[in-house]
């Protein structure tokens, strides 16, 4: 699918009851994720925002702002220091793609960081592999910085 008109591209926050079948097909496996994060949002601690085109959902993102003990990240560990105010963790951005290279995914990056500005946090940040380099290329023209490779053992 095409989305003609980048202005047709929707980003709002996510209501739980009316979104959550949309983004569980889209993430398959990883639909889980979901029911992990609904209790995140009711607290505040995390927000969801999703974008439409053409009455689908086309993509989604997810940024935590608070550490919680049921992300399964160790407290000590550098992703929970990600999110301790005034920062905040961009934990997952997809793009359905159907609509991927039509300006969803900047857009919903470009929402997340006035959430994120709009929630008191200062700084946003994500990890991305090295070998996804459409993601990489998304956050370079976004003008974010990169600051670290790290490389698990």
């Amino acid at each position: 699918m095409s989305v003609s008109d980048r202005n047709a591209i929707t980003v709002r926050s996510i209501d739980f009851c009316q979104d959550a079948l949309g983004l569980k097909d889209m993430l398959g496996e990883d639909a889980p994720l979901i029911a992990q994060l609904e209790p995140a949002v009711d607290e505040g601690q995390a927000f969801i925002l999703v974008s439409e085109a053409g009455g689908r959902v086309a993509g989604w993102v997810v940024v935590r702002t608070a550490y919680r003990e049921d992300t399964g990240w160790s407290a000590e560990g550098d992703t929970a220091s990600y999110v301790i105010a005034p920062k905040a963790y961009l934990e997952y951005l997809e793009v359905s793609e159907a609509f991927r290279r039509q300006g969803v995914g900047t857009k919903l990056v470009e929402a997340a960081e006035v959430e994120a500005s709009a929630r008191d946090r200062d700084a946003l940040w994500l990890h991305v592999r090295e070998e996804n380099t459409g993601a990489i290329r998304l956050y370079e023209q976004l003008a974010w910085r990169h600051r670290d490779t790290i490389h698990p053992s």
